[in-house]
């Protein structure tokens, strides 16, 4: 899909749908890589702040 790039801008649902379909798929051809690897990286950075919070609360939580 040549416009996925631009559907990533527009409608970010319909792109998470679209390229999940094309992962199952298998056609890496059609990937928006770039997009994609930026929601992977946003993930992974946002999974560490929420495991920090997570453990700062339990070492600050009362015995």
């Amino acid at each position: 899909m040549a416009n996925l790039a631009s559907l990533y801008e527009k409608d970010f649902l319909e792109w998470t749908i679209v390229t999940a379909q094309l992962l199952k798929q298998r056609n890496w051809a059609e990937l928006d890589l770039d997009n994609l690897i930026q929601e992977i990286l946003s993930m992974e950075r946002s999974e560490k702040k929420s495991t920090l919070r997570q453990s700062k609360n339990l070492v600050d939580a009362p015995a």
